[in-house]
């Protein structure tokens, strides 16, 4: 089964970071995958984009991959 990172990065959601933390552009489609992982989430409003983003707390896989080897 894929982590949600890669079944975001596979639908070409827009993604971005802070360190372990996955920022997805908010649309239908990434709020249902978001809910349907089960993981906790929260939504802002970008200061750069002015656009809904949700934050998933650790879920930025890259990161952890880069640490884990």
């Amino acid at each position: 089964m894929m982590d949600l990172y890669d079944q975001l990065k596979e639908t070409g959601a827009e993604l971005d970071n802070h360190e372990s933390d996955l920022y997805v552009l908010q649309t239908p489609e990434t709020l249902t995958i978001v809910q349907a992982s089960g993981m906790t989430y929260s939504t802002f409003v970008s200061q750069i984009d002015q656009k809904v983003w949700i934050d998933v707390p650790f879920a930025h896989m890259p990161w952890w991959r880069a640490r884990t080897g």
